[in-house]
């Protein structure tokens, strides 16, 4: 995750930015690969190299309990549903397989897509830092599905 951050911020600059006047923080991206490296140029220029890895300190916050819980909750499933007995039939063995899948995922993405927004906005530059961003989503709405 921490070696491909920059390119993480430039894509996501780039995203966000989509042809219209920038946010503070933000800078316009117009154009092809030239364009980007000029605004990575200009953001380095402006805020010094740290700027590329702004947001990064959240990641494993995100990252390991997101983990964790995804595959808990597979080999849990796998467990409880015993798809790993030898009498299991193929079938079982890949429709269990399906569902841990399935619900392995939102336990992970349930964790993630928050990590995501804070690591994003901070990118942008919105948000001095996770504990100022995190206050903003809550005053301005909180969380919702």
């Amino acid at each position: 995750h921490t070696l491909m951050f920059p390119i993480d911020t430039i894509k996501t600059i780039t995203q966000a930015a989509g042809g219209r006047e920038p946010r503070p923080g933000e800078a316009a991206v117009k154009g092809g690969t030239s364009a980007r490296l000029d605004v990575v140029r200009g953001l380095v220029a402006k805020n010094g190299v740290g700027v590329l890895w702004r947001g990064v300190g959240v990641v494993p916050f995100g990252c390991i309990p997101a983990h964790a819980m995804m595959f808990s909750a597979y080999e849990g499933i796998l467990e409880l549903f015993g798809s790993r007995r030898e009498t299991a039939s193929p079938e079982r063995v890949a429709a269990v397989g399906a569902v841990a899948g399935g619900v392995s995922t939102l336990f992970h993405d349930a964790v993630m897509v928050p990590t995501e927004t804070v690591k994003q906005r901070l990118q942008l530059g919105y948000y001095r830092d996770a504990r100022h961003c995190l206050q903003r989503i809550m005053a301005n709405g909180g969380v919702s599905l």
